[in-house]
């Protein structure tokens, strides 16, 4: 997935070794492989409803999803008997991806080719508002597989716009651990000392407890984040490691359940310290995130979003920097200084001058000379 020159962040992994996502210049890059086999449909619609959406929990806006898909949508890629996926075509609609492959009823082309026909199940789907910078699409022969490659060419904005932070929330499954809430008693018995200092409890909430709590919490969430990902990357290198090294096969196969059983039980950490707590009444409190959930938050999402804005002078603005630049030039001019003199403040006031006594004018008139 990565190349020189190009720094990926956010790397997560599947334990089932049928994914990975990494971001680069606020793209979700997705790559994965499901189930095969039409005996498989059960495991597959699984894969799209409840594995897949962990790599997407973030609900991203730009997303470049690719891989073995072994499914189609539609009759035109498949020649034979079509292994269709309704939980990927869901998950298609619901986050308004495009197939980056133009395929054309005339000629069509696929990428792997069986005694029983031929199907085009590897694929690559780009959001909508990056499917606009491709510039080229192909399909290559590969050595080391019997599909065909699929590469495609494209101009990303790398100067795009970055969010700022958001407001912070409590992370309540830090609570769940009791070495957490042995640390945050100590704390709590060192922050209430405290309170001798500050004429009130109110006031030594405000300026001492919370900010600290908000801190020990971060801190700690940080802590234990890295200590997870150092884990699970160590556990991928001994992977590696033994399907090096020149064992048995039984010998290597035990090794390998042993390790992937310590990747899984590493992972159901991380989900439990990042279960969702929603509030819409879709979403029961402390559920894991399904396909559902994350078109519905999606959803959600895009119906607060300012999609476009309309300009005086260049029309309809679409994109996130040119939606930003109208805003910002608009609030600028708005409440930018203005430069006034006398004359200025004397016909803005005369028709209101009426109303005012003789002394508030008086006023008026001699705070207007002082300013110049």
């Amino acid at each position: 997935m990565t190349r020189d020159l190009i720094r990926l962040t956010d790397i997560e992994r599947l334990p089932t070794g049928r994914g990975i996502a990494a971001i680069f210049e606020n793209i979700t890059i997705v790559d994965i492989y499901a189930p095969s086999g039409a005996e498989r449909r059960r495991e597959r619609e699984d894969f799209f409803t409840t594995e897949l959406p962990y790599l997407l929990q973030r609900v991203p806006e730009s997303i470049l999803l690719g891989g073995d898909f072994n499914s189609v949508l539609t009759h035109l890629d498949s020649t034979g008997q079509p292994n269709y996926c309704w939980a990927l075509n869901e998950l298609i609609r619901g986050f308004d991806l495009v197939d980056m492959w133009e395929m054309s009823q005339e000629r069509p082309t696929y990428t792997h080719y069986t005694s029983r026909g031929a199907s085009r199940i590897d694929r690559i789907y780009a959001s909508r508002n990056i499917s606009g910078q491709k510039r080229d699409a192909e399909m290559r022969m590969a050595e080391f597989t019997d599909h065909l490659a699929v590469v495609i060419q494209i101009a990303l904005d790398v100067t795009t716009m970055r969010r700022g932070r958001s407001y912070w929330k409590m992370k309540t499954a830090l609570l769940r651990d009791g070495t957490f809430q042995q640390l945050l008693r100590q704390r709590w018995t060192d922050w209430s000392k405290r309170t001798q200092h500050y004429p009130t409890l109110m006031m030594w909430w405000e300026r001492v407890a919370k900010v600290l709590i908000k801190k020990f919490f971060i801190y700690e969430r940080t802590v234990k984040r890295r200590e997870i990902m150092q884990m699970e990357n160590f556990y991928y290198a001994c992977l590696y490691d033994v399907l090096r090294q020149p064992r048995p096969h039984a010998e290597k196969r035990t090794k390998l359940y042993h390790l992937k059983a310590k990747i899984v039980k590493l992972h159901t950490t991380r989900l439990e310290q990042g279960q969702v707590e929603h509030r819409s009444p879709d979403i029961f409190q402390e559920e894991r995130m399904s396909l559902f959930q994350l078109i519905k938050r999606r959803e959600k999402r895009g119906k607060r979003e300012i999609v476009r804005v309309q300009e005086r002078e260049h029309g309809w603005q679409t994109s996130a920097r040119d939606i930003i630049r109208v805003f910002s030039e608009h609030m600028r001019k708005k409440y930018c200084p203005i430069q006034v003199d006398e004359d200025c403040v004397r016909r803005c006031s005369r028709p209101t001058m009426g109303v005012y006594s003789s002394k508030d004018k008086t006023c008026l008139r001699y705070q207007s000379r002082q300013k110049n």
